[in-house]
């Protein structure tokens, strides 16, 4: 299990740490990251790629105000990219991935607008930029078999 950011009571400030839980160890463990990650946020939703080995996260609220932006962490390099926009800025929404048609479904959510939010946004995780390309922009390198 994969998380990014968060809340800090304490410090009232938001997080942009990224964590995984093994379980087998029973653990959490920081996952220090390449010189790119997404923007400080809380209450955005995030779904498993496991075709890529991507955690992919979307939308939420940070220092920023509520944010729309799609980031996909490769869990085999340890980096962060930016891969789309996505659609208007919102938090408390769901998300599942369909691994068959390679589609993120976004549903709902709520902005601070009249109403929440009952839509529903399919996002294609196609990226237009090569990986090799996306992970050297990131700071990370794709990982040959033997090096994993």
């Amino acid at each position: 299990m994969v998380i990014y950011g968060g809340w800090d009571d304490i410090k009232e400030e938001y997080l942009n740490d990224t964590w995984a839980f093994y379980f087998e160890q029973g653990e959490w463990k920081q996952i220090k990251t390449k010189k790119s990650y997404p923007p400080k946020r809380r209450h955005a939703v995030g779904v498993y790629d496991s075709a890529r080995n991507w955690f992919i996260i979307q939308g939420g609220f940070g220092d920023e105000g509520y944010l729309n932006d799609v980031w996909a962490f490769d869990l085999t390099a340890d980096a962060w990219m930016n891969i789309t926009p996505g659609p208007q800025p919102r938090i408390d929404h769901d998300a599942i991935y369909d691994p068959k048609s390679q589609r993120l479904i976004l549903y709902g959510g709520d902005a601070a607008i009249r109403s929440k939010f009952r839509d529903i946004w399919e996002l294609e995780v196609q990226p237009e930029i090569p990986l090799d390309l996306l992970l050297k922009e990131a700071g990370g390198k794709i990982k040959k078999k033997a090096d994993l």
